[in-house]
């Protein structure tokens, strides 16, 4: 954890520090509190219900929030609809069976194998920016993911 905080902080400068490193502890509360709670309830979900019904309701609720939420997010000028209509409905059809899989997985197996196993997905995303769209990564990048799959594989000894 010293070592991300270390590689996180580096890169600030010193004018900013203060009120960078108080706002990234925020930011970092915001992402980790509502993600962890997500899990617990997640496996809460996967125990106590009807996992296919369980994830009409979740994406049912997400279009509800998307429509009343749309005055505040930001658009283009031009949209292409055909072409949002045509990766949405590929998207949605992907983020389905992983929502499936994870509920399922976690119906079955133990939160604390299934977490960390999810930690490791987030280290394929970023090697799939590298291949995909040629995403530069520097040494402390590598650094920082190795890192973060050690971590994994600790959790679980």
């Amino acid at each position: 954890m010293l070592f991300v905080v270390y590689f996180i902080h580096h890169d600030i400068s010193k004018k900013n520090f203060k009120r960078n490193r108080k706002l990234g502890f925020i930011i970092a509360c915001l992402v980790i509190i509502p993600g962890a709670a997500l899990e617990i309830t997640n496996k809460y979900a996967a125990m106590m219900t009807d996992i296919s019904f369980f994830i009409v309701v979740t994406y049912l609720f997400s279009v509800g929030i998307s429509f009343m939420s749309h005055k505040f997010v930001p658009r283009k000028k031009y949209h292409n609809v055909s072409a949002s209509i045509r990766i949405g409905i590929h998207i949605g059809i992907v983020n389905f069976l992983a929502y499936l899989s994870l509920l399922t997985s976690l119906r079955t197996g133990p939160l604390s194998l299934i977490s960390p196993m999810m930690a490791i997905s987030l280290v394929v995303v970023v090697v799939l920016g590298k291949v995909l769209y040629h995403e530069e990564l520097s040494v402390k990048q590598i650094s920082l993911i190795l890192l973060a799959l050690v971590g994994t594989v600790l959790l679980r000894i």
